[in-house]
């Protein structure tokens, strides 16, 4: 058969969102294992009141869930907590469906299905295939998306964005707009030299710190069309009196 899953997240990516989270001010409470549903479903139920709610639920996505693919092996669908689920629209609109209508209709009528093996060879090729569609649509739409921030970007390269910090690494600092733009902080780029902590995923400079979820001010520095990569140059962070009036404007 054809089955959809999801596999659990990584629990040592987990412990690394959680000290993000716990940085930025929240101690988030988890009683179960953390790549367990439970543990998930009590992480996002805290989170969800937190002000900074959409930033945290997409940094657990990127970060420590995974993606959700088609294979024939018997998995758990970790995001709907359930060990065997597959799926098909109404009406066809994939070739996925197709199949999984066929393998249904075989089953209901008592067909048997004559070479076992050589079946689960030619599902493994079409969940393949399939994952590598999906992937490439979703490559083609983010492409296509690309394109047109780069075009609003090009008509605005002297306008100040005010962005949230949404990740930072030992090299860049990822950002986001309020109109859902991503661009890149080279760290090397800052005027003063930040000194980057793994752990708690934020740079210092003294007595000055950039943390996951603060709000800064950025120019556009470089864009790259051919690659779909924005670049963003760091002005200034903004203060928290600040930071609260643009939470009240943004809600």
């Amino acid at each position: 058969f054809i089955y959809r899953v999801h596999e659990k997240p990584d629990k040592e990516k987990v412990k690394e969102v959680l000290q993000v989270i716990k940085n930025m001010g929240y101690d988030i409470k988890v009683h179960h294992k953390l790549d367990t549903n439970y543990a998930m479903q009590e992480i996002m139920e805290q989170v969800s009141k937190l002000p900074e709610a959409s930033i945290i639920s997409l940094m657990i996505l990127q970060t420590s869930m995974k993606r959700a693919i088609y294979t024939k092996d018997k998995m758990e669908h970790f995001g709907l907590a359930l060990k065997n689920y597959t799926h098909y629209t109404s009406p066809i609109r994939r070739f996925i469906d197709l199949i999984v209508h066929m393998l249904i209709k075989k089953n209901l009528h008592g067909e048997v299905l004559e070479d076992q093996e050589e079946l689960l060879e030619e599902l493994t090729e079409i969940c393949n295939h399939c994952n590598q569609t999906n992937k490439n649509a979703d490559d083609f739409e983010r492409a296509v998306n690309n394109m047109l921030i780069m075009e609003y970007l090009e008509q605005n390269t002297d306008k100040i964005f005010n962005v949230i910090i949404v990740n930072i690494n030992a090299n860049t600092i990822t950002v986001k707009t309020d109109n859902e733009i991503y661009g890149k902080i080279y760290i090397d780029s800052l005027t003063e030299k930040y000194n980057y902590d793994s752990k708690k995923k934020s740079l210092y400079h003294g007595n000055d710190t950039l943390n996951v979820g603060d709000t800064i001010n950025v120019v556009v520095k470089k864009l790259d069309k051919e690659h779909n990569k924005i670049t963003f140059k760091y002005l200034n962070k903004v203060l928290e009196n600040e930071t609260n009036t643009l939470k009240r404007i943004r809600k």
